[in-house]
């Protein structure tokens, strides 16, 4: 299990038992069952017409995070297999337009480098209308999100589910939950309640158990779902800065977070709703990236 460690100002009784506390988190969706992505590393240079062990993987991740749909496609012979065809060239090439790298179609260095680091498991679907040449959010398809009876004064409650976590505290989720509510609530007047008891929330986080570090991190659904799942066999920090190979659950919350207000992701590197987290690094804060699309969203 992961190790999830606090922040250095925390003091108090709290202190020992969450430094050591053992999270058990994973990525759940109904559309979505991530395994463990192997090293793609074996097959740098691999291009169109190449017939090598382990291409089935990349599509395998090409199909989970919307670049290739080929599963209807009877007529292609090769979805299957480990032949890179046509279909699969032209789902590189997507992927390495949207993360803004050399557009190929070839798994060079960097594109290998981009799919083994750590991400989101929300695929990369965007209503393509919003993204624009200068502004890099987007929206899911069909821009949802949540009713907004009076903007200002708007409420979305939410609740903790501590219940598949293990050794992790009310109060530790506590803290996550309002340092990465914080920024959002600034940024679109959006107030964000915990639910009392018996109240039925609008939003759900929690931890559930998967297969292993380094993979998805954490999975959500745009509105009005509500639900938003951590990836537990990561080693999820709340350190300043965390160890190298931690990741900042903060950060990371904050990005699901945006997911659940109807935000798909950024391609501004920069931004909290870019799709990968590096380990061993904070990102705490929203970009004028993030800030335009939440008030893009909920302008009216």
């Amino acid at each position: 299990m992961a190790t999830i460690h606090l922040n250095r100002f925390f003091i108090g009784a709290f202190l020992l038992i969450l430094f050591t506390a053992q999270l058990a988190v994973l990525v759940h969706s109904k559309n979505l069952h991530p395994a463990k992505w192997p090293s793609f590393q074996n097959l740098e240079g691999s291009r169109k017409g190449l017939t090598a062990k382990g291409i089935q993987n990349v599509k395998n991740y090409m199909r989970t995070f919307g670049y290739l749909n080929d599963n209807n496609d009877k007529r292609n012979d090769h979805r299957n297999d480990d032949q890179f065809d046509k279909s699969l060239e032209i789902a590189v090439k997507k992927f390495q337009r949207f993360y803004k790298l050399n557009v190929t179609g070839i798994l060079d260095d960097g594109t290998i480098s981009q799919m083994k680091t750590p991400r989101c498991g929300v695929a990369d679907v965007h209503d393509l209308q919003t993204l624009g040449i200068v502004s890099h959010y987007a929206f899911f398809p069909g821009k949802p999100r949540w009713p907004l009876v009076s903007y200002e004064a708007n409420i979305l409650y939410y609740s903790l589910d501590v219940n598949n976590a293990s050794g992790v505290s009310l109060e530790m989720m506590r803290y996550i939950a309002t340092e990465a509510f914080s920024q959002w609530k600034q940024a679109s007047n959006i107030t964000f309640e915990e639910s009392a008891q018996g109240k039925l929330p609008d939003l759900s986080l929690g931890f559930v158990q998967n297969d292993g570090p380094g993979n998805v991190m954490a999975f959500s659904y745009p509105p009005t779902n509500g639900t938003l799942r951590f990836d537990a066999a990561e080693s999820w920090s709340t350190d300043i800065p965390p160890a190298k190979t931690d990741i900042d659950i903060i950060w990371a919350a904050m990005h699901e977070i945006g997911h659940l207000l109807g935000l798909d992701h950024s391609t501004d590197k920069n931004a909290i709703m870019y799709a990968y987290i590096d380990p061993g690094v904070n990102k705490r804060t929203l970009s004028q990236d993030d800030i335009d699309g939440i008030r893009a969203l909920y302008s009216s």
